[in-house]
């Protein structure tokens, strides 16, 4: 899956993710998934992405912004920033290479 693109100034300051990417990272909200897990911390301790191997460059570095754009911003509340981001995770890394 392909995010939309996203400006250095959008990952400065964050976006609010769009109404379609909202509607299918539903599955993520309030929920204790590994994507969940890793977005918790990757966002407060940092870390590597394991990316999988399936996606182009082009499509990793695009998704990468664009998660870091949200993880940024200050729009959503954090339960829906969770599940985006989560929802992005799941299309954007191999969760089998990660400890959780």
């Amino acid at each position: 899956m392909q995010f939309p693109n996203v400006s250095d100034t959008d990952i400065a300051f964050g976006i609010m993710p769009d109404k379609k990417i909202l509607a299918n990272s539903m599955e993520f909200y309030n929920k204790n998934t590994k994507y969940n897990q890793l977005f918790t911390e990757l966002f407060f301790k940092g870390g590597t992405i394991h990316y999988k191997e399936i996606l182009t460059d082009k499509t990793r570095k695009n998704n990468f912004r664009y998660l870091k754009a949200v993880m940024g911003s200050f729009q959503p509340k954090h339960e829906q920033k969770d599940a985006v981001c989560a929802f992005i995770l799941s299309k954007l890394v191999d969760i089998d290479k990660y400890d959780l």
